[in-house]
């Protein structure tokens, strides 16, 4: 499955690029959902699956399925 439309850029949470290559489309924490860098999912998101968040590619939009191992950019 593939992102639908124009592929975000910025994490809404920290307004930074994405560096490492990915994105995700997730819930927070505090309720709503955001499009995250993959630091600000590790600290404020809830997790991956149907229902809680999903992993991005962000030049081909492509989803990314399987365990993630979130390395925190500090």
């Amino acid at each position: 499955m593939a992102w639908f439309g124009k592929l975000p850029h910025l994490c809404d949470l920290c307004h930074q690029d994405f560096t490492d290559g990915h994105f995700v489309d997730g819930k927070t924490k505090y309720g709503p959902w955001a499009i995250m860098c993959c630091a600000c999912h590790y600290w404020n998101g809830v997790g991956f699956d149907e229902g809680l968040g999903q992993k991005y590619d962000t030049k081909t939009g492509e989803r990314l399925v399987g365990e993630f191992d979130e390395e925190v950019v500090e």
